[in-house]
């Protein structure tokens, strides 16, 4: 096995280069060789740093979860952990005096807004370098610094010029004033000060490349010249800088000016690259049911398999490695099974039959839709161009039968006979109706009023109906809080009669004490096995179930004159309230009684076999089949548990054993995520990019990256080459820690002067009448105050060593105790529920006390509303200001936050007529004081807002005499700077 790595984030002093591989850090001596392995940790470390004496190493580890800092001597041995905070933090350097340099996150309402701070090596808190936002921080001569704003890795988001493009603050002759250098050009990122000049990385000229100039901002050069892969991750000794490119570390000598690879070889077994095998439980995607209900498909992590639902052995289809597989079914005739997958390199039909297997020359696109005929050979798709295809599996014919231009097709239903296609039909951006496709003659016709959101076809058993879920019943629901309406129980399942002059379907017959069939005679004379469908009116002929409305997922008819359903609880978005998201629930309806019952109580989908009566659902990670048009009996339903049986209905997923060989699953995400851009990128040209160069320049990577985490950092510098905002890659098999989540206090603490406790300086005062929104010092019972000392951590004492918070690992969400003194030497223990996330507390803070600012510099003239941000979060924290009172509208005044008049109620006692307090709500001016705007802070969008609004805010004060009115420390004006890259190179933001 070759020894080259997937080289990142190296960190250089003396003869010493430290660097991250492998999910490890591996120490080399600075003109290259063969590395050696520092660390054997449970999780990702990253940002290493050689701290000036060369002695020992910080860096941020995940071996307990969260990332923190931990310090270890620079030759290897024990790494210790140095902090406790939580959020995200990352190691920038060292400072003079020996003390290690972070940015971190802990203590803001948001993300990503770093503020710098400082660790002693011997313990204790970390200590607030107040300089505002911080993501990188330099030091010079004296006390000179400069200061990285939204410094963060350009690779992943290559030439942005927006509003959260990094730059620099310098304060050049240390006296603590500091000036942007409005000068630079490009997203930079690292700066570092050698010498008598700061160096940077920038992409000013379309590539990310080292950059330096004198402290004044002029004489700048350029140092590198690499043209493929940006120079990432910077950092300096004081004399060389080094960096990470393409996967290498490169060193730049600033005295011979002279830029070199360095040589490094990482000889490692590579564990995370070798074979393992995964829990199909926790790698299910998508199931089928096999035509006669006896055995299933399944798509386990990209791989196909086949099995009975209780007997017989497990068989895998199609490649085993290197390939990804979906929509696992069978044709009708139950042999032959088919499946969407890449072994090509880019999606295709194939089939296996009898240990053949075919792939389909079709160019189907992405797919999102597959679905085999009933009958014959014949099978639908529906891809990303809003295309709907048909095509033949025999003969291999395949032709396009429609095409929307609003939207994409992603459910499909043939007719019991296969001679009709059912599908949703987006007919603009708004309303999707109902298509019905005569397959022979491949005309389509909407069979519902392009007039809604219909959605889910599926036929009748017996030809007599199709069945659809659609948000058509307008029952307006008044919101608790505000004066307004919505409609959040919008869908209910609706039927059409396929022919006219049926019976009522909704009207039953009169029957006696026999059982009968009532729709015998409506069939009588018709045809066996087809589907008849008169399209004259059928648009009329549609009627609701006589069932409320609801939140409805899936709809099938099932044998014996019945039709089952999902339907799921509204939720809350964000589930504070105790509306959490959960499994809905599976209903079957009875066209004999019109009766509703549960068949089962958790479900999240379903898969129906052909024969109408057999049924696979999902709950979680688990399957089951049961009766579809039927409850298991209670016996059999109770029988053994949970256990897998025939008896229970559970599935057995441990049968299925699947194999990953993780560099082959790489190779394929890697293509895979290639063509999503290219297949869904928001404009066709790419941005002007060359999107097969740019895959033909990073697959070779491939054979470095040994890890999880490698693969994610080389998905983000090639999605970062379109240059477009929002190209994200998230989630996946990394490396995970145990799961040891820290309790946290919603406090800021101090090392006491006796140096054994900490005193409490700062307790977060958020909502306290919602869980999880206050620090739990302010519970009541507990009522801690500024500065008791935290002495003990469930009868644990504390030390500088040991901070409180380091007694709270594994305490999230828990009852905890604390032993707390008081200035006179009393203690008392209190019993508090730690927080699993400070953030909800220190923003409801946040809020107010941006509140309370804005009333008292515009004397109650001037209302606050938080940033919506992206709506849900910010849109929570509104309703409460709404109904904060506020200083009345002055007659005189135009401007309003409510544009019309109150509506004025009833007369109530003494016959005052009241105004509805909720439309009644009316101040001088509204403003969004500076905050989160969009999804990113300082991004564009903030910046106009809070330009604006700041303005806005100071002009209003000083026109209404409100005294001279100050600029305010989070007032004023962000400069941007628009700096021109290649021509096809510009960043662009993103159409929506």
């Amino acid at each position: 096995m070759s020894d080259q790595g997937y080289l990142r984030q190296p960190t250089l002093q003396g003869d010493t280069i430290v660097f991250v591989c492998d999910d490890d850090l591996w120490s080399v001596g600075a003109a290259g060789g063969v590395a050696r392995r520092l660390t054997a940790g449970l999780g990702e470390p990253s940002t290493p740093c050689l701290s000036p004496d060369g002695t020992q190493l910080a860096f941020v580890g995940r071996d307990e979860q969260h990332p923190e800092v931990y310090l270890m001597p620079a030759v290897g041995g024990p790494a210790r952990r140095m902090t406790w905070l939580g959020p995200d933090v990352m190691v920038r350097g060292w400072t003079r005096d020996g003390h290690i340099l972070l940015v971190t996150t802990h203590g803001q309402p948001f993300f990503r807004n770093y503020r710098a701070f400082t660790l002693d090596p011997a313990g204790g808190t970390p200590q607030l370098v107040a300089l505002g936002q911080v993501n990188h921080l330099a030091f010079g001569p004296g006390n000179a610094k400069v200061i990285g704003r939204n410094t963060a890795d350009p690779a992943r988001w290559k030439r942005y010029r927006g509003g959260t493009a990094g730059h620099l603050w310098i304060d050049a002759a240390g006296t603590g004033t500091f000036r942007r250098m409005t000068e630079l050009t490009g997203n930079i990122t690292s700066p570092m000060w050698i010498g008598e000049r700061v160096y940077y990385l920038s992409d000013a000229e379309g590539v990310g490349n080292l950059y330096s100039c004198r402290p004044d901002g002029t004489d700048p050069r350029r140092h590198t010249d690499h043209d493929d892969f940006y120079a990432r991750h910077a950092q300096t000794d004081g004399a060389r800088v080094v960096y990470q490119c393409g996967g290498e570390i490169w060193c730049f000598d600033p005295q011979a000016n002279v830029t070199r690879q360095v040589p490094i070889a990482v000889p490692a077994h590579r564990t995370q690259a070798a074979r393992k095998f995964v829990p199909a439980a926790d790698n299910l995607a998508g199931f089928d049911v096999h035509p006669d209900g006896h055995s299933l498909a399944v798509d386990v992590r990209g791989k196909l398999f086949t099995f009975g639902l209780w007997e017989g052995a497990v068989r895998q289809h199609g490649r085993p490695d290197g390939a990804r597989h979906r929509f696992a079914q069978w044709l009708a005739d139950g042999t032959t099974v088919i499946a969407v997958g890449d072994e090509t390199g880019e999606e295709r039909v194939q089939t296996w039959r009898d240990g053949a297997a075919r792939t389909l020359p079709w160019d189907v696109g992405r797919v999102v839709a597959l679905v085999a005929a009933p009958g014959g050979t014949q099978v639908a798709l529906a891809n990303h161009r809003n295309e709907v295809i048909v095509g033949d599996v025999e003969s291999g014919a395949m032709s396009v039968v429609d095409r929307s231009d609003a939207g994409r097709t992603e459910e499909l239903a043939w007719s019991p006979d296969g001679a009709w296609l059912a599908y949703p039909f987006w007919t603009d951006a708004r309303h999707c109706a109902i298509r019905l496709l005569d397959v022979a003659a491949k005309t389509a016709t909407l069979v519902t009023q392009p007039e809604f959101r219909d959605y889910a076809p599926a036929f009748d058993p017996e030809g007599r109906y199709l069945y659809f879920l659609s948000l058509r019943t307008f029952d307006p629901v008044y919101d608790a809080v505000q004066f307004e309406l919505s409609f959040p129980r919008a869908a209910r399942p609706y039927l059409i009669a396929l022919q006219a002059g049926g019976r009522p379907p909704f009207d039953p017959p009169p029957k006696g004490m026999k059982p009968e069939d009532p729709f015998a005679k409506s069939r009588a004379g018709k045809t066996a096995g087809t589907t008849s469908v008169d399209l004259s009116g059928i648009v009329r002929r549609v009627a609701a179930f006589p069932v409320p409305e609801g939140k409805y997922g899936q709809i099938a008819g099932v044998e014996g004159n019945k039709v089952i359903w999902t339907l799921f609880p509204i939720t809350g978005a964000h589930g504070r309230g105790g509306h959490k998201e959960a499994p809905g629930r599976l209903e079957l309806f009875d066209f004999d009684t019109l009766r509703v019952e549960a068949l089962q109580e958790r479900v999240e989908s379903f898969a129906l076999a052909r024969d109408g009566t057999t049924l696979v659902i999902r709950d979680g990670k688990r399957l089951r089949a049961i009766p579809a048009n039927r409850k298991l009996e209670p016996a059999d339903a109770t029988a053994q548990g949970d256990a897998p049986s025939r008896k229970t209905g559970w599935i057995d997923l441990s049968r299925v054993r699947a194999s990953v060989d993780p560099r082959s699953e790489w190779r394929q995400m890697l293509r895979e995520v290639w063509r999503l851009q290219r297949d869904n990128f928001w404009t066709p040209d790419m941005s002007g990019v060359n999107w097969q160069a740019v895959y033909d320049r990073y697959a070779p990577l491939l054979d470095r990256v040994a890890t999880r985490a490698e693969l994610s950092d080389l998905v983000w510098e090639m999605h970062g080459e379109l240059g477009t905002s929002h190209a994200y890659e998230m989630g996946g098999d990394h490396r995970k820690p145990p799961a040891l989540p820290l309790g946290q206090l919603g406090a800021e603490l101090a090392l006491a002067p006796d140096g054994e406790s900490y005193a409490i300086a700062r307790i977060v005062a958020g909502d306290p009448w919602e869980p999880g929104a206050d620090s739990p010092l302010n519970a009541i019972g507990v009522e801690a105050k500024v500065g008791e000392r935290i002495v003990a951590v469930n009868g644990q004492p504390v030390s500088r060593a040991v901070p409180p918070q380091a007694l709270l690992v594994h305490q999230s969400a828990a009852k905890v105790e604390l032993t707390l003194a008081a200035a006179d030497g009393a203690t008392r223990s209190v019993v508090v529920t730690t927080l699993a996330d400070e953030v909800p507390a220190r923003y409801r803070e946040w809020v107010e006390r941006n509140r309370e600012w804005v009333h008292a510099q515009s004397q109650g003239r001037v209302g606050y509303l938080p940033p919506a941000g992206h709506a849900v979060g910010g849109l929570r924290g509104v309703p409460p200001l709404f109904q904060h009172r506020v200083r009345p509208r002055r007659a005189d005044r135009r401007r309003s936050l409510q544009p019309r008049r109150p509506r004025v109620a009833a007369a109530a006692r003494e016959d005052r007529p009241q105004a509805d307090r909720l439309r009644a709500f009316a101040v001088d001016e509204a403003v969004v004081v500076p905050g989160r705007v969009g999804g990113r802070p300082g991004g564009r969008a903030d910046q106009r807002a809070r330009g604006f609004r700041r303005r806005h805010l100071l002009a209003q004060l000083q026109a209404d005499g409100a005294g001279t009115a100050r600029r305010h420390p989070h007032v004023g004006r962000r400069g941007r700077h628009l700096a021109a890259a290649p021509a096809g190179r510009r960043h662009r933001d993103h159409p929506a």
